[in-house]
């Protein structure tokens, strides 16, 4: 899913057995656009704020979401993409 240019809301839901499941709401939160399963990602430390790292892409694609480390703490979650093509 590519998401057009505005704000989001990152959220962990709280569902019990598995706390690697994001969703990505609109900023109001009336909108929820993609419940995601990802893996756990480990920061050095924790950040002091969100941070969001993007993986590198062909020139013209999208920008591709690597991962999300959320502020205090260092466990993070890697989101989980399919293999592209190589044809």
């Amino acid at each position: 899913m590519v998401l057009e240019p505005g704000i989001y809301v990152f959220k962990l839901p709280e569902v019990t057995g598995n706390h690697n499941i994001v969703q990505i709401w609109n900023a109001d939160q009336t909108v929820l656009y993609a419940t995601v399963l990802c893996w756990t990602e480990y920061w050095f430390e924790p950040p002091r704020d969100n941070v969001f790292v993007f993986e590198e892409r062909e020139k013209g694609a999208p920008m591709a979401l690597q991962s999300w480390f959320h502020r205090g703490n260092p466990n993070g979650e890697m989101f989980i993409y399919p293999k592209r093509s190589t044809k």
